[in-house]
């Protein structure tokens, strides 16, 4: 509890001001993992790799959070935990380093993963802006209708969906990172499939009103356009029929 009730407006904040954190799947499953990389270690089944600079710039911006939290924030209790209930990433990055290439068609399933992600994702949002509310399935970690429009370039009567997220932003944070990807998967096969969910996920984007996960997106697309055609020297693809 931030801020106790009768406080704040009771229209908004009855209960006052409350801060949930959430244990869920994704950290029971990373703390295994992390289990099983420390056993493999310790069994000399593989040798740690040299690291990269993604390696090293990862581990800095952790690294860099968690010493805000202690040193800056003034709630440190409050912010230290989020930030470690995000370490799962972290985790979730070394496994993959490690066991990539053990794994057959790596690639293949972890894109196979991103476009189920967001169509899935895609289908509930799209779902609760047609209603202007989340739709009450047990998937959805907000089942009333979220807080919008208290900030001076809202607007109060827009519906911004949130798909099994608690916020707007965090699905458009969510897209952001996935989009780019499936558009670089779009250039280099010209399947169809990827398009047309790459186009579904960026309609979810823009009913999300997120600006700065806009931008960023639209970044990371330049950035992208920019390799394929100047760096590689490759066209942009044209879909025709028998990629369908």
């Amino acid at each position: 509890e931030l801020v106790p009730p009768g406080i704040l407006p009771l229209l908004q904040w009855e209960q006052g001001y409350l801060a949930f954190i959430v244990l869920s799947a994704k950290h029971v499953i990373s703390v295994f993992m992390l289990l099983i990389m420390v056993m493999d270690y310790m069994k000399k089944k593989f040798i740690v790799e040299r690291l990269i600079l993604p390696d090293i710039l990862i581990v800095l911006s952790y690294a860099w959070i968690i010493f805000s939290d202690l040193f800056v924030s003034k709630r440190p209790d409050i912010s230290l935990s989020f930030s470690l209930l995000s370490l799962h990433g972290l985790v979730l990055y070394f496994f993959v380093r490690l066991y990539r290439s053990r794994w057959n068609n790596f690639l293949t399933i972890i894109l196979a993963l991103f476009l189920s992600v967001v169509l899935f994702e895609s289908i509930i949002s799209f779902q609760q802006f047609l209603a202007s509310a989340p739709v009450g399935k047990n998937i959805e970690s907000v089942l009333v209708n979220a807080d919008f429009g208290n900030a001076v370039d809202e607007l109060a009567f827009r519906f911004r969906p949130i798909g099994t997220l608690e916020h707007a932003n965090e699905l458009a944070i969510l897209l952001a990172f996935y989009l780019p990807i499936l558009f670089t998967h779009f250039y280099e096969t010209s399947f169809f499939s990827y398009l047309i969910e790459f186009i579904i996920g960026i309609m979810v984007l823009t009913l999300t009103l997120s600006r700065t996960a806009w931008a960023a997106t639209v970044v990371g697309l330049m950035t992208i356009i920019y390799f394929f055609e100047k760096v590689l020297r490759k066209k942009m693809p044209t879909v025709a029929s028998r990629y369908i």
